[in-house]
């Protein structure tokens, strides 16, 4: 932290778990790719295939998946809210 040190009166350091859990709906994507990437057959062969293959998974996400995630976030905060920031099951 010395790189911060001649700011440190600007800003205020918020304490942050090791193993904080991420609520950006983005890993759930990085899921859903991983899976539609690993059930494809067949199997690819080289990462210029799985380039192509990532991109048409990530092109052919339905909206409804985008939404469905944003629509949850407040449910998902919620839930980490109850628990103080501890174990929440996401």
């Amino acid at each position: 932290m010395c790189v911060f040190e001649e700011h440190q009166d600007e800003f205020t350091v918020l304490p942050w778990p090791a193993n904080s859990l991420d609520l950006n709906p983005i890993e759930n994507l990085w899921d859903h790719l991983d899976w539609v990437v690993r059930a494809m057959d067949p199997q690819l062969r080289n990462l210029a295939q799985l380039a192509m293959a990532l991109e048409s998974a990530w092109l052919n996400i339905p909206v409804n998946t985008f939404r469905n995630l944003i629509d949850s976030l407040p449910a998902h905060l919620a839930v980490v809210r109850s628990a103080k920031g501890g174990y929440s099951g996401f």
